[in-house]
């Protein structure tokens, strides 16, 4: 399957109710060190809307990697980390999804990589435990995984599969296996686009559909982090972004809604389903 760089970029699906545009959101690189009002401010704002969101969680950021006799047990997120990501997933607003051990680059040349390349007994390590301190740190069951970087490879999935994760969600350009269990959402477009992207979505028709807006908190001016150097789009301000999503929901044919409503619904979102398009612009 070729690459597509997704700055507009919808999953349609048969299954979805006709005149009905769906959006979701993902939300990568939250860690201890990540700005912990602005994300409560976010959450809140998709909780009010009536959304969800896929918040991909770095347990030990910039880490080393364990010895298999000393792995950590518990996440290393702190306590008020830890109690936000509770106080949102225990009201459906957040999924939790493992973003990583450390999401640490391990790429010797080429794309940044935590996992490509690495042996199957490394990347089970680092997957099943990462996975295993945060159930451990949150008191809850996680099956969702977002790859560092969107980058992974043949051995990534298989080792998933092993450690019994669910979901991956990333980039179109990673391999997809055409047997096992894991569904593959893919990501889309930044919160930049989210009001060229509803209003193109429903200038064409396209209501049979589901939006994936994908978000860092490099994407947010008040984070404090700086824009990623791939990056071209500029950074938006948290409050712009609330009051884009306000409008939004007020519009016709637009509905926000959670990850388990998405799985609820039993529609099959995966990119080896025939019966979606991806549309880029």
């Amino acid at each position: 399957m070729r690459y597509i760089v997704a700055l507009l970029f919808i999953i349609f699906f048969q299954s979805v109710p006709a005149g009905e545009l769906k959006i979701i959101f993902r939300y990568d690189d939250y860690s201890r060190n990540s700005n912990t009002d602005v994300e409560r401010l976010l959450f809140d704002t998709i909780k009010n809307i009536g959304g969800g969101v896929l918040v991909g969680v770095i347990p030990f950021p910039h880490a080393p990697y364990p010895e298999p006799d000393s792995i950590p047990k518990v996440a290393d997120l702190g306590e008020d980390k830890v109690n936000l990501l509770k106080e949102y997933a225990s009201q459906g607003v957040v999924e939790i999804a493992v973003h990583g051990y450390s999401h640490k680059s391990n790429a010797t040349e080429g794309s940044n990589s935590e996992f490509t390349g690495l042996s199957k007994n490394t990347q089970n390590l680092l997957l099943g435990n990462a996975r295993a301190a945060l159930e451990v740190t949150l008191g809850f069951s996680i099956t969702s995984f977002i790859p560092p970087f969107n980058q992974y490879d043949l051995q990534t999935l298989q080792s998933l599969e092993s450690t019994s994760y669910k979901l991956i969600s990333a980039a179109l350009g990673g391999p997809q296996e055409s047997t096992g269990n894991l569904t593959y959402l893919p990501g889309g477009a930044y919160p930049q686009k989210i009001n060229e992207v509803i209003s193109s979505a429903l200038a064409s028709g396209h209501t049979e559909a589901i939006v994936v807006i994908v978000m860092h908190p490099y994407d947010i001016i008040e984070s404090g982090d700086q824009m990623s150097n791939f990056r071209e789009d500029p950074q938006i301000s948290i409050h712009k972004l609330i009051n884009d999503l306000s409008k939004i929901k007020k519009r016709n044919n637009v509905h926000f809604m959670t990850i388990h409503e998405l799985f609820e619904g039993g529609e099959e979102f995966s990119v080896l389903n025939s019966s979606h398009k991806c549309i880029t612009q």
